[in-house]
């Protein structure tokens, strides 16, 4: 019987998460109403309010979802306790697990960070990468002050992903992974890390 239960508790989570992703292409999330996924959904307004307090906590929800897949690959990274100004090849993979996921997950990324998504998207990448880059110990190298550093290096990444998501994806994985390379691979390498002796 829990089985069953659960079963139906996840085909409800899907129902509401596709509708809500239809309306937001359609109408976009500043006009998306409740009424309007109980309607799609074929759902009435307690079983709603069961899973999510608002459209907000749903966003939110699929939004964490999204974000689960970046934080896997951040987080193997973190506990291989790489120093990314002295290993390029640890970068570069980076780069290729991070660009290929942003891609394989392209039609998502571009509805959210889109004018009919989510206003405080590109806001919310930007501080899931702070407290990723927080947790590794590459940051006790820096030859600035952490927030400096971490700001610049998070707005400059993030600001690229959104440009891509902005304009549809128009280059390829590996160009785009090329484009990062070229612009974030040498402030690591250069002087804003202390070099080993």
């Amino acid at each position: 019987m829990p089985e069953t239960k659960n079963f139906r508790v996840q085909q409800t989570l899907q129902k509401i998460k596709q509708i809500f992703n239809e309306l937001l292409v359609e109408e976009g999330f500043t006009n998306i109403t409740v009424k309007q996924i109980l309607q799609g959904a074929h759902i009435n307004r307690s079983t709603f309010y069961t899973y999510f307090d608002n459209k907000e906590d749903l966003l939110n929800e699929i939004e964490a979802d999204l974000f689960q897949g970046l934080k896997k690959i951040s987080k193997k990274l973190l506990e291989q306790d790489v120093k990314f100004y002295s290993d390029e090849e640890a970068l570069q993979t980076y780069y290729h697990q991070l660009v290929h996921y942003i891609y394989e997950n392209r039609d998502k990324f571009a509805l959210l960070a889109g004018a009919k998504g989510d206003p405080a998207f590109i806001s919310k990448l930007f501080k899931l990468d702070q407290d990723i880059w927080n947790q590794s110990q590459t940051l006790e190298e820096l030859t600035v002050p952490q927030h400096y550093a971490l700001t610049g290096l998070l707005t400059l990444g993030t600001s690229l992903i959104n440009e891509w998501a902005q304009n549809d994806f128009q280059e390829t994985p590996e160009e785009f992974e090329n484009i990062l390379k070229s612009m974030i691979e040498p402030i690591f390498l250069g002087s804003l890390f202390k070099k080993e002796k």
